[in-house]
């Protein structure tokens, strides 16, 4: 018998045992920081795990940590109907992830349309979180634990020590840190919302520090979402980037289609505000008027008569929008990009300095809060408003951010890029030529090319050729690791799932793993395990959608 199938069988044995569950509890910790033969040896003196192994019973491995990343189909006796019992639940079985003294906390208990709850689970050591470590316990509708997924980190590799004891800077001087490591003049004069601080344990580099995570927002003199890792120790600047989450393509102002439509406005004191109040969640559309140094969010647009005839970017915007909105909420009942009916606010004519210092019309944006787009200049690309599927790969980074709240960056990134890419083009339905991402956009004298192409990945030229396959995979220092790049691998299996399985299908096993299974350090392996369990959940793992699922990831590298 194979050492690695051994290994699994552990894991089924301490998972399915359901007579000697409190009998086993008290002896938790001498299976704790094992490796997974010396566990092995242990449950192999009793004999238990041979009587119970199930051949039904799947488990999937993260080689790098040595633990488990998904493990499904399991069949308990325990139930949980409470954030109590998901943490002894975790806190029972934590050997099995090389986990001794970590501690858990609930972040969200989320129960589905399918009458089944998930509980979200955080990794702390000394009270700090863990960055980017999440579990996440599935129960059915019976309260029966069916599936365990997430990443934790075994915590011999961070240290059992007195984290909080080496905190010596506090947060109004991380925070300055922060402030002083991006060197903008005038920088508190330009923040669009207050300096937030998260306490995490982070590594960086091959070494654990505790941090603060300082979140900095602003629009001048570039557009930015920065995450700096203050390291709380010495109240050094470790590690950084900006998680502005764009489209990274040009774009140009195009007077829309020249279509009239119909739009829901607000009147108030003799104005008409393109403020739609119809809809559950407030839809708001302002005006940065191309300039650089405009507050966030600008002016709302408004008019002395019931049209707005003059203004086409911000018709496509507020219009777009609300075709979004009514798609996530027809389709999977989602109120918003924050499910509870946040205000969605869109300005229109936003312009940035690039990295060349040259004022840009020519992208769009979620920063964090709302939706920035840009004119364009007419050559390079249209009005990115006038473009429904980039509209809604916008809006998607919301709703990404309170869901799976996946990192922007390096292969999580690009997860993020392409489940924005994939509600995209989702939202928007079928067309002659679905996959193609922002073509009504692109250059707009040159017909036939596109932002991003899921069909062909590496005929994108908007950024440069994406990679249709993991053999291709660019290790990039550029664009926060290659989000935009990248997120061309997992682009193309999405079009063949859904070439295969319909759009209705598609969007439902997606939406599903998003809000479900994804975390924050998601992989590619992680995305693919995810589907494939939200496939599983609707359709069965005998089913052709399972196996287009397993296919079409299998077709583009992205395997166990």
């Amino acid at each position: 018998m194979s050492k690695k199938f051994l290994i699994i069988m552990v894991i089924v044995s301490m998972l399915l045992q359901t007579v000697t569950v409190n009998a086993l509890s008290h002896n938790t910790e001498r299976f704790t920081n094992s490796k997974p033969e010396e566990v092995l040896e242990k449950f192999e003196e009793s004999n238990f795990y041979k009587s119970n192994f199930s051949s039904n019973l799947k488990v999937i491995w993260d080689k790098n940590k040595n633990i488990p990343s998904f493990i499904k189909n399991i069949k308990l006796k325990d139930i949980i109907t409470s954030e109590k019992q998901a943490i002894e639940f975790i806190k029972r079985y934590k050997g099995i992830f090389n986990i001794s003294y970590s501690d858990f906390n609930i972040r969200s208990i989320i129960k589905d349309d399918l009458n089944m709850t998930h509980y979200k689970v955080i990794q702390e050591i000394d009270g700090i979180p863990v960055y980017g470590q999440e579990l996440i316990i599935h129960t059915d509708s019976n309260n029966n634990i069916y599936a365990l997924n997430g990443s934790l980190e075994p915590d011999n590799n961070i240290g059992n020590i007195k984290w909080s004891k080496a905190i010596k800077t506090s947060d109004s001087d991380s925070i300055s840190s922060a402030k002083r490591f991006l060197n903008i003049e005038s920088i508190d004069s330009k923040l669009i919302s207050k300096p937030d601080t998260q306490k995490y344990l982070y590594e960086f580099e091959g070494k654990w520090y505790v941090v603060n995570l300082v979140t900095l927002q602003f629009n001048k003199p570039y557009p930015a979402n920065y995450k700096i890792f203050v390291d709380l120790a010495s109240g050094t600047v470790i590690d950084s980037y900006n998680a502005i989450a764009d489209t990274h393509i040009i774009c140009t102002g195009i007077n829309g289609n020249n279509e009239t439509v119909s739009l829901n406005a607000d009147e108030q004191n003799g104005y008409y505000y393109l403020r739609d109040i119809t809809r559950n969640a407030t839809i708001e559309t302002y005006s940065l008027d191309n300039d650089l140094y405009a507050p966030q969010p600008g002016e709302i647009i408004k008019n002395t008569i019931g049209t707005f005839n003059k203004d086409h970017y911000a018709v496509d915007a507020h219009y777009n929008l609300g075709k979004v909105y009514d798609y996530f909420y027809e389709t999977f009942g989602r109120k918003s990009f924050d499910n509870r009916d946040g205000k969605i606010v869109s300005s229109v004519h936003f312009v940035y300095r690039d990295n060349s210092g040259k004022i840009n019309k020519n992208n769009a944006m979620w920063n964090g809060r709302h939706i920035l787009f840009g004119d364009g200049d007419g050559v390079l690309a249209g009005s990115h408003s006038r473009s429904l599927d980039i509209v809604a790969h916008e809006f998607t980074h919301g709703v990404t951010q309170y869901t799976a709240n996946l990192i922007y960056r390096n292969q999580s990134g690009a997860v993020n890029e392409s489940i924005s890419d994939v509600f995209g083009v989702l939202s928007q339905g079928p067309t002659e030529k679905w996959w193609l991402l922002g073509d009504d956009v692109y250059t707009p004298n040159t017909p036939g090319d596109s932002i991003r192409n899921m069909k062909n990945p590496g005929s994108d030229s908007v950024y440069k050729p994406q990679p249709g396959h993991m053999d291709d995979y660019e290790h990039t220092n550029e664009d926060n690791g290659g989000v935009h790049i990248n997120s061309g691998i997992p682009n193309r299996a999405f079009y063949l799932i859904a070439n295969s399985i319909g759009f209705e299908k598609a969007g439902k096993i997606y939406y599903r793993a998003l809000t479900t299974y994804l975390y924050p350090s998601s992989k590619f392996k992680n995305l693919r395990n995810a589907l494939l369990q939200s496939t599983s959940d609707f359709y069965g793992e005998s089913g052709n959608e399972y196996n287009v699922v397993k296919q079409a990831f299998d077709t583009v590298g992205i395997v166990n």
